[in-house]
């Protein structure tokens, strides 16, 4: 890894510096490298060094829109926007998602409070059993 980190910086000179050696005993290979074009570069060299593409901050791609909403025009013809369309009674509910999800999470924790003490008291004796297969006795 170290290696790849090193191999980077000395391409990265070299591109900064149109080939300027790094250090001076490396002034004759990089003579032979300083003739070089940007075309003998390889392609995954300066991927590497690009910037990071920022992203767009232009309409998003993707919407919902409500009851009788009209999908947006998209601002060139190379841009497509998904829209989904929901009734309006669904505008400011939380997500079918999440509100099962909550459903769920309620369901649960009702479940592990709400039990009568005799059932805790078997759940106990059951997990306290000698007899019973336990990772950590050594059986």
């Amino acid at each position: 890894m170290r290696y790849k980190s090193v191999i980077s910086a000395v391409l990265l000179h070299y591109i900064a510096f149109a080939g300027q050696p790094l250090f001076a005993h490396h002034a004759k290979a990089s003579e032979s490298l300083s003739n070089r074009r940007w075309e003998d570069i390889p392609k995954g060299v300066a991927i590497s060094i690009m910037p990071p593409v920022k992203a767009s901050d232009g309409m998003p791609k993707q919407m919902v829109i409500f009851g009788n909403e009209s999908c947006p025009k998209a601002p060139d013809s190379e841009t497509i926007i998904v829209c989904r369309r929901l009734p309006e009674s669904e505008r400011y509910r939380i997500p079918v998602a999440m509100r099962e999800e909550d459903r769920k999470v309620k369901e649960e924790k009702y479940q592990r409070t709400h039990r009568s003490w005799g059932q805790r008291v078997q759940d106990m004796g059951m997990l306290s059993a000698p007899d019973m297969n336990n990772p950590f006795k050594g059986n």
